[in-house]
């Protein structure tokens, strides 16, 4: 996890170093030192205590037009006095060290971690603020929301498990589900089919994404999977799911060694703030997006950076037996 968020980190460091193209071209901004703090927290759908990471480091200059892999990222900011505030509560951040990797040598050396041993609660719409002031008495402010969970609605209800032998005329072709967002949250969703296959009394356990609608391209038919949402609603085919459900075993005669364990929704919500980022570096997504001014979208004051909120919002279906039997599998208990 540690070495996920240095990877975005540098990414999001190397973002500031390019400008867009203009008549008097250059790869290279004029060097402005520059504070940076990152922090991004990872919130558990079962609203557990957070234990956040904050990285503050410094922009740096380098000779030629691209930051050479020897120089690694920017220098870590000593010193500094951290705090996030919830409601009334400020929960004090000490300073601390990353173990190196040997697959890492670049990873910075210092960030600052929760003292308290209890965390900080996940309390759903709550505001976080965070403060950081520096030796040189630099302050570094930004906010952020704590998501709240997810509470979806279906075309159709599964009472005994997903299937696609319903009353097409009545229901239709689709399964869509639909939940309330919060503007300016990104959302994206994945529909996964988990299922294992007994051979040689050898249990492998495997997954499928299902796409949510095939495409034709040419003479050939192309999976399609969700991209990024800001609305609330997704739709699956049911004839995506019916070939999901036939391809795992495509080639297979022994159908009855295959197990049907469940379907999951994975649903990544990105607060306001991850999201103004990925848009300011991907432009338009789509006649919704956000088109943001600056080069690079930051929420942090008095320097650049990142304070945002993610969750993985995670539900179980099961699926029908009489549709598993269907494709000749057994479903598991």
């Amino acid at each position: 996890m540690k070495r996920a968020i240095v990877f975005i980190l540098f990414m999001f460091i190397s973002s500031f170093f390019f400008i867009s193209c203009d008549e008097n071209f250059s790869p290279k901004e004029t060097f402005k030192e520059r504070n940076i703090l990152y922090c991004i927290i990872e919130i558990d759908q079962r609203l557990i205590n957070f234990y956040p990471q904050v990285f503050i480091t410094k922009t740096y200059d380098t000779d030629g037009f691209y930051p050479p892999s020897d120089h690694g990222l920017p220098p870590s900011v000593t010193g500094a006095e951290v705090s996030i505030k919830l409601n009334n509560d400020v929960f004090k951040f000490e300073q601390d060290t990353v173990k190196q990797n040997s697959d890492d040598p670049n990873a910075p050396q210092i960030y600052y971690s929760l003292i308290s041993k209890s965390g900080i609660p996940a309390k759903p719409l709550n505001e976080l603020a965070i403060t950081a002031k520096l030796p040189d008495n630099t302050v570094l402010t930004a906010k952020t929301k704590i998501p709240k969970l997810l509470d979806y609605s279906y075309s159709y209800e599964f009472n005994a498990g997903i299937h696609t032998m319903m009353d097409r005329w009545q229901w239709g072709n689709a399964w869509t589900l639909y939940w309330d967002v919060i503007e300016g949250n990104l959302y994206l969703p994945r529909l996964t089919l988990n299922y294992s296959i007994i051979k040689d009394s050898v249990e492998t356990y495997k997954s499928f994404v299902i796409p949510n609608k095939y495409l034709k391209s040419g003479n050939k038919y192309v999976a399609n999977f969700p991209g990024f949402l800001r609305t609330g609603e997704i739709s699956y085919d049911y004839a995506a799911i019916d070939s999901a459900m036939a391809n795992i075993s495509a080639g297979d005669t022994s159908k009855s060694s295959y197990y049907i364990t469940n379907i999951v929704l994975d649903n990544m919500e990105y607060d306001a703030a991850i999201s103004n980022y990925y848009t300011s570096i991907n432009g338009y997504m789509d006649n919704l997006s956000i088109r943001l001014d600056e080069s690079v979208y930051t929420n942090v004051s008095g320097g650049i950076g990142l304070f945002a909120t993610y969750i993985k919002h995670r539900t179980v279906f099961q699926v029908a037996k009489g549709y598993v039997v269907k494709f000749g599998y057994n479903k598991k208990n």
